[in-house]
């Protein structure tokens, strides 16, 4: 009975003229994101990064334990003004 709906829907003209329509909407949404965005994602990437560098040097110990990793940068990155 699923199956037969989903042919149902897949072998529907409308439906897939719709359901194509919309996917490019999104992907040209998606891209125009990335493209307004992609500077601003870059530098919050390395600023992430460079923070977990920066715990893992001070204390490795916290390899151990990602919760407690995590938990030291959320309050490293709260506290720290540069």
């Amino acid at each position: 009975m699923d199956l037969d709906f989903v042919l149902g829907v897949i072998s529907d003209g409308p439906t897939k003229s719709f359901a194509f329509r919309r996917l490019q909407y999104l992907r040209g949404k998606f891209n125009m994101y990335t493209l307004i965005d992609e500077f601003q994602e870059m530098t919050e990437m390395k600023v992430r990064s460079s923070i977990f560098l920066d715990m893992s040097r001070r204390s490795p110990e916290c390899f151990d334990c990602s919760a407690h990793l995590t938990g030291n940068v959320k309050s490293y990155s709260v506290d720290s003004t540069s």
